[in-house]
This record gives structure tokens, C-alpha cells and sequence, in this order.
């Protein structure tokens, strides 16, 4: 009898060791897929009370989901690819998104709108305008105290909003030579700034990221 006690008490022992190790490695599993996961996550997705206007209807910290929802209803095309980091204790939740429109209208022509967004937050417009001069001659007047920067391009910076444009460069002698694309693009700052912050400090870790086209 005492060596069949022994036994069960060896089989006991090695049950409560494994149902030990099972709990760590599900409370693990948990803790990179379903928990928080990096504690900077919540503040890498957070979403700010004042937005700002980038382009037409279009504002800072939209979502994806209601950007499409408007794209669409406005009879526009387009179409919009993501990028997913897997999900890793090492490093804050991240996913981009851009979404294209490859025939939209904004300052007075015809173009390309490409629309970024970092973790669900809308936080860049750039359009690459088809009568880049129509476009300029709109922009100065919406813009009129808009600075010249190096090489030709300008800036207008209101409060959160960052304007940049290198219309004029594009269509100098040096810019046709060039063949430089003409653009504009409105950003938030403060998400770009918190998107370049991302990198600096997470983007040297090996990540391979799910890219995957998003449904229409």
C-alpha cells in the first residue's frame, strides 16, 4: 500500500505541475493576443478631442470605416490596403492603412488622393493634382501667408494642421527637369509626430508585418 501511495501521490504531484505550466502558457497566450500586450498600445491608439480639418469633409482621427463609408456614398472609387504588425509584448499595436482615390477633385483639379491612417486614426491627405497650376493658384489664395522652404516648396502651419506643397518646384525649369511629382498633403501633426516616435523607438525590432486588401 505505501508504494501505491507513494505512486499516486508522484502521478498527483505531476498533474498539478502540468496544469501549472498549462495556466502560464494559456495566461501567456492571453496576454499577447488577447490582453493589453506593450503598455504603450492604449496611447499609441488614442483619439484626441479636437481634430483638425485636412482636406474637404475629411478630419484628423476619422476611422477607417467611416472614411470609406464616405468616399462611397460620394460615388468616388477607391480602393485601400493594410498592413498588421503582429501582435508582440515588445512593441505597441500598430496597423496602417492607406486608401487611394485615384480620380478625386480637390483646389481646383482633378487627381490622386491617397489617404493614411495610423492605428485607425486618420492623420495624412496628399493629392497629386492633373493641372498642378490651378491647383497652386488655389492654395495661395486659401493659404496666403503660406511660407517658401528650401528648394521652391511651401509650408503653412495653423495649430495641429501642417500644409506642404511642392507645387511651385514642380513647375520650375529644375522641377520639369526633374520630372518632379507635384502633391500636396495635410497632416496632423501629432500623429505624424507619434507615428515617426513609433519608429525611432520600435521599428529597428524584426516584425514582419499581414498585408491584405481591405473589402469594398
Amino acid at each position: 500500500m505505501k508504494f501505491a501511495d507513494r505512486l499516486v501521490q508522484k502521478i498527483l504531484a505531476a498533474l498539478a505541475l502540468l496544469a501549472v505550466v498549462a495556466i502560464f502558457a494559456f495566461g501567456t497566450y492571453l496576454w499577447m493576443h488577447g490582453g493589453r500586450g506593450h503598455p504603450e498600445t492604449e496611447a499609441y491608439a488614442a483619439r484626441e478631442t479636437d481634430p483638425v480639418t485636412l482636406l474637404g469633409d475629411f478630419k484628423s482621427y476619422a476611422s477607417v470605416e467611416s472614411v470609406t463609408t464616405r468616399i462611397s456614398q460620394s460615388g468616388h472609387a477607391w480602393h485601400a490596403s493594410q498592413r498588421d504588425w503582429p501582435l508582440n509584448p515588445d512593441y505597441p499595436n500598430r496597423t496602417s492603412t492607406t486608401l487611394k482615390a485615384p480620380d478625386f477633385r480637390a483646389c481646383g483639379s482633378e487627381g490622386h488622393l491617397s489617404l493614411l491612417f495610423f492605428n485607425d486614426r486618420l492623420y495624412e491627405a496628399q493629392f497629386v493634382p492633373d493641372d498642378p497650376r490651378a491647383c497652386l493658384r488655389q492654395l495661395q489664395q486659401q493659404y496666403p501667408r503660406m511660407r517658401q522652404v528650401k528648394n521652391g516648396r511651401g509650408e503653412w502651419i495653423d495649430g495641429h494642421l501642417r500644409v506642404a506643397t511642392d507645387l511651385r518646384f514642380s513647375q520650375s525649369e529644375v522641377g520639369q527637369a526633374l520630372a518632379v511629382e507635384p502633391y500636396v498633403l495635410w497632416q496632423d501633426w501629432r500623429l505624424r509626430e507619434q507615428l515617426d516616435d513609433w519608429d525611432a523607438r520600435f521599428g529597428g525590432i524584426p516584425a514582419q508585418p499581414d498585408v491584405r486588401e481591405l473589402p469594398r
